[in-house]
């Protein structure tokens, strides 16, 4: 199996993850909004807290796939997102997911 059919099985589990990385942060993301922080705000920012959950559950479940920068990486050139970890958050590809997974897990809807 190649890593771009691993990155298209992930791609089924993950679809909300998708969706906030290919359409929130599609690649003019930084016309409607100010920061990436703010693009979390807009999704993330009265969702209910089983919809936090389920975003909880994919990013989960990346983490547990993409257990390094490179892989990380690969997904979200896989999944054609604006996102660059480095320039909008100031984290690695890896850490940015961690990060993303902790904020789900400390934030209530």
């Amino acid at each position: 199996m190649t890593r771009s059919d691993d990155y298209r099985e992930l791609v089924r589990w993950v679809p909300l993850i998708r969706s906030l990385l290919a359409a929130s942060f599609n690649y003019d993301w930084m016309l409607d909004h100010p920061t990436a922080e703010s693009v979390y705000d807009d999704v993330f920012s009265g969702i209910s807290e089983a919809e936090r959950k389920e975003y909880l559950d994919q990013a989960t479940v990346l983490q547990e796939h993409l257990r390094d920068d490179d892989a990380v990486a690969g997904f979200l050139s896989f999944v054609h997102t604006g996102l660059v970890p480095q320039l909008d958050f100031g984290l690695t590809p890896k850490t940015w997911l961690d990060a993303l997974v902790a904020r789900l897990e400390n934030s209530s809807g």
